[in-house]
């Protein structure tokens, strides 16, 4: 019977030491997997903040191109109206040089006769 209880005491030794020893190993398992976790975690917000960055960066260059599309189309049409404003005038004066010409070109066939 004393052997039976000191097998005993013994077999709860040693299932302590082992639930023990599983107990660190847990506790150790459990502790690397919340430090990936909070690593993951941190990854996840630089990361979010990365794609959030590029976003703002992407809609300042839009906005700016649109800007900057608006201006050239502005310049653009003031450049056609003096253009046409230009070529309105020059019209006039080649009109007048015509009619001059065509007035001495006339007067001339006359003073000819």
């Amino acid at each position: 019977e004393r052997v039976a209880e000191d097998r005993q005491a013994r077999l709860r030794d040693v299932m302590k030491e082992e639930y023990a020893q599983l107990e660190a190993r847990a506790a150790q398992e459990a502790e690397r997997l919340e430090a990936e976790l909070a690593q993951s975690k941190s990854s996840a917000a630089e990361e979010q903040d990365r794609q959030e960055a590029e976003r703002t960066a992407l809609e300042k260059d839009r906005a700016e191109l649109i800007a900057a599309k608006a201006e050239a189309d502005r310049q653009a049409r003031e450049e056609m109206v003096k253009l046409s404003e230009e070529n309105q005038a020059a019209a006039e004066k080649a009109a007048v040089q015509a009619s001059e010409l065509a007035n001495r070109a006339a007067k001339m066939a006359e003073d000819a006769e």
